[in-house]
């Protein structure tokens, strides 16, 4: 049976072992605090358990994890949820049921539409970056922005890649926000580059935007920006990195790979 979530749900809902711990950590923090809501929550009930869940966000499904099920009833999960029209969704190669979510997204005409590597480091560096870096307490957000709007010209990283500067300013900075990680890097008091780093992940630092501005390309600066973030993750107390590019990025997967980073999955976004 598919239907909608209930509180009663909830100790189901958020103990899957279909999903990684900590999807269902954060679902469980979510239901309660109320950013998460019941309503918003499908599962395939199969014998009185549930084996399959999704949260539907703004034609978005997150979430999605399916156990015990055959394709068929996969397929039909899908074509349940999928019934406000135009849907989104990411599945990350490592998940469990991986080729049958997939399947049973192609059954209901869901196309990956862009492709991304996940790149993970464990053991940090001793560097010197070579470049004067000064985070967001030193430089002002329209210098921040500004650099935001001029790494975009032939950004490798589609995700990079938005309507104006100020728009991913601000959807970096509603994810999570501690100035003191976001850098805009300099050469002869010049600004080169940018590098946003954040600590959404325990026990991690990411990096969710990296890049130099046209002009300054070709002198291997990336790698001076790469180097701050091996500094930061220091000062921070923290010992692994994460980077996600998107995998037509070779410049930046080769870079990764030139200082340490091991890919350690992959991420399929869909679409209908």
């Amino acid at each position: 049976m598919i239907r909608k979530c209930t509180d009663k749900d909830l100790k189901q809902l958020t103990t899957m072992k279909a999903s990684s711990d900590g999807q269902n950590k954060y679902l469980n923090n979510t239901l309660k605090n109320g950013e998460t809501k019941f309503e918003d929550c499908y599962v395939f009930e199969k014998e009185g358990k549930i084996e399959a869940r999704a949260i539907i966000e703004d034609n978005y499904i997150s979430l999605l994890t399916i156990g015990d099920l055959n394709l068929e009833e996969a397929t039909k999960f899908i074509e349940a949820i999928s019934k406000s029209g135009k849907m989104e969704t990411v599945i990350y190669q490592d998940k469990t049921n991986f080729e049958l979510i997939k399947n049973s997204l192609n059954n209901n005409n869901y196309k990956i539409f862009s492709s991304r590597e996940r790149y993970e480091i464990y053991t940090i560096p001793e560097v010197e970056p070579k470049l004067i870096f000064r985070d967001l307490t030193q430089v002002n957000e329209e210098i921040m922005i500004q650099m935001f709007e001029d790494i975009q010209t032939g950004h490798l990283d589609i995700s990079a890649v938005k309507e104006s500067g100020l728009e991913y300013f601000n959807e970096l900075k509603e994810m999570e926000f501690d100035p003191r990680l976001w850098f805009v890097a300099y050469q002869n008091d010049e600004p080169v580059g940018l590098i946003v780093l954040q600590k959404f992940i325990e026990g991690a630092l990411v990096i969710n935007n990296i890049g130099i501005i046209p002009k300054y390309r070709g002198q291997r600066l990336s790698e001076q920006l790469l180097y701050q973030a091996f500094v930061a993750a220091k000062e921070n107390d923290l010992n692994k990195i994460i980077a996600e590019i998107d995998d037509q990025n070779f410049p930046m997967r080769d870079l990764l790979k030139r200082n340490g980073f091991v890919l350690e999955n992959k991420l399929y976004f869909f679409e209908n």
